[in-house]
Parts: structure tokens; sequence; C-alpha cells
């Protein structure tokens, strides 16, 4: 190689790293301390591109159905367990995955006494079953909690609730046919306030509640009503 193709090839390395300084600030300057005799090699940096609007993951979700009996019905708990004290409880028998305890409304949110509990695996909801759940005796006095498994259509619906907010029991509110599910499960009649529940006899028409007096002659006020 002659002095010709060396000269050449500095002006080449300069170039490129004039370039390179002033798409990254650098503003060009003296760049020949920067001047490498590594290879030119072409950067190529990928984008992503969105020719239009991401596809509904719900949709086209193809997950494979969970093992219904990986979730239980637990009745009879008392009404001071709350959803910390079984999580603590059931991870025992292994990874939770799930856990709801129903309200009623009505009674300043105060435990019916019914929960539904998912276990990430058979294995540690079948010991959970077998062993009555006693890892969670403790916070029961003398009460002894019964321990079922959850009907299948009441895990079928779990299962789409999961696929639509990441997880069944972050749902700000569970379908009427899982607490159906679960009451008929446990040969109870369908509690008319539960905090889960959206039938009609549970929401409350505002519009014919008494107005106290006060209220009243301000809304006439304002209507310009005589008073």
């Amino acid at each position: 190689m002659d002095v010709y193709d060396e000269v050449a090839k500095v002006k080449i390395l300069a170039v490129d790293v004039e370039l390179q300084d002033l798409f990254a600030g650098g503003g060009g300057g003296n760049t020949t301390s920067h001047i490498s005799s590594a290879p030119l090699v072409p950067k190529r940096k990928d984008r992503l591109l969105f020719l239009g609007a991401p596809p509904d993951l719900a949709a086209n979700a193809t997950s494979t159905p969970k093992d219904p009996r990986r979730y239980l019905v637990i009745s009879n708990l008392h009404w001071a367990v709350n959803d910390v004290d079984l999580i603590d409880g059931a991870s025992a028998y292994g990874a939770v995955g799930g856990v709801y305890i129903f309200e009623d409304a009505q009674r300043m949110h105060k435990s019916e006494g019914i929960a539904l509990l998912e276990f990430r695996s058979v294995s540690a909801a079948e010991s959970a079953f077998k062993d009555e759940g006693k890892a969670w005796q403790a916070k029961q006095a003398d009460r002894k909690c019964v321990l079922t498994p959850a009907p299948q259509n009441v895990v079928s619906t779990l299962e789409s609730l999961s696929l639509k907010y990441g997880c069944w029991s972050r749902t700000p509110l569970l379908a009427p046919a899982v607490i159906a599910g679960v009451w008929n499960s446990l040969g109870k009649p369908l509690p008319a306030t539960t905090t889960m529940t959206t039938t009609k006899q549970n929401v409350v028409d505002h519009a014919k509640l008494p107005v106290p007096i006060a209220v009243q002659l301000i809304i006439d006020k304002l209507a310009n009503k005589p008073t």
C-alpha cells in the first residue's frame, strides 16, 4: 500500500469521526485524536414502526385453561380473618395466586365468612384441602373453616377476568355469576347485600332517599322557588 492510499484512509476515518461527533452534538472540531485503525463497519439502528393500532391482547390470548383443582372455596371463616391473614397462612402450602374475601356492605363491610383462594399449583391446593386449612387456624378462634373445590363455572369466569385485569382478585367488581356459583356450591341462599353483587336490589336509588330540610331549602332557593 503506497502513501496515497494511507492518506486516503486517514481522510475517510477523519470524515467518519467528524460526522459521528456532529450527530452526537460534538460540533466537529479537532478529531484527529479520535482516529482509530478499526475497519469501517456500517452501524445499524433498528426502530419499531407502528403502522396501526396494536392488537387486542385479550382477544388474541391463547392461554392454556387453568386446572380447576387449584381453586378452593373457604367457608366458616372467622370475621376477623382478612386477606393478609389468609395469604400468610395459605403460603405454608405453596404459592398463592389470588384471594378474595366476600364482605357485606350493609354491615360495615363485615366478612361473610366465605372466600375464594387460588394456588399456583394443584399440589399446593391439595395440601391445603387435606390439611383443612390448619395453617391459618390460629386466627379462627374456636371456629373450623371448611374447604371445598371451586365449581368449574366459577373457575371459567375467574379465568376470563384474569385475562382482562391480569388477576381476577384485582377486579373492581366480580361477576354476579361468581357469587351465585360460590353460594350455590355451599348450598346457601344468595345474600341480598354482598359487596361484589350487581343485582338491582343492591343498587341504591338516591332520588328516593329523604332529603334533609336544610338541603331542600337551599335547592328551592337556587331554583327560585318560594319557601
